[in-house]
């Protein structure tokens, strides 16, 4: 479970620091805004949110393992405002309400068809009320709105740039920030 450090009191789970990121998703405080985090892993984002000032964080992960290790950081926490289930957003149809920011970071890649993430994309669209804001690999290569990439373990990985989302929205504000961390970037779409 190396792929975010949870590093709260005296909670501590050792893995790759995400605050650069986190810096680039929220760089004014999310104080009062609710938050949902599709893909949320260990639930970094969320707890870093409301450890801001979030009203509240709803946290949803297909992995059982990184729900449950969330829920027992929440409990230990005794954070009310926070919540994580299990789903997989592609397949779960639940009406989860919506929220004023919706991230969905470093997940498209993990899709095998490009129409299931356009779906998804559409549908974390719909729940955000500001802004949704999506982490993708490799924008700046690409010439492409969209290209399969294979990975150092010979993986294929959808690399998505900024026209497939200004293509999928065309008369919406969009804006992409380069992180310096493994040639990631963060792409906000937003509603007004």
């Amino acid at each position: 479970m190396e792929y975010q450090n949870i590093d709260f009191g005296d909670v501590n789970i050792e893995g790759k620091d995400r605050y650069p990121e986190y810096r680039l998703v929220f760089p004014d405080p999310p104080v009062g805004k609710t938050v949902l985090d599709v893909g949320c892993n260990l639930g970094y984002y969320c707890f870093q949110a409301h450890s801001e000032g979030a009203s509240w964080c709803l946290g949803i992960d297909n992995h059982s393992a990184f729900i449950e290790t969330a829920n027992e950081v929440k409990y230990r926490l005794k954070h009310k405002t926070l919540e994580f289930i299990q789903a997989d957003i592609l397949f779960d149809e639940h009406d989860y309400g919506t929220f004023d920011v919706v991230l969905m970071l470093y997940v498209v890649h993990h899709f095998t068809k490009l129409e299931d993430v356009k779906r998804v994309v559409k549908r974390c669209y719909e729940m955000a009320n500001e802004v949704v804001i999506f982490g993708v690999l490799n924008p700046v290569k690409l010439s492409a709105s969209s290209q399969w990439l294979t990975n150092r373990k010979g993986n294929k990985k959808l690399a998505l740039s900024s026209k497939f989302f200004t293509q999928l929205f065309p008369d919406k504000s969009i804006s992409i920030q380069h992180s310096n961390v493994d040639e990631r970037s963060i792409i906000k779409v937003w509603k007004y």
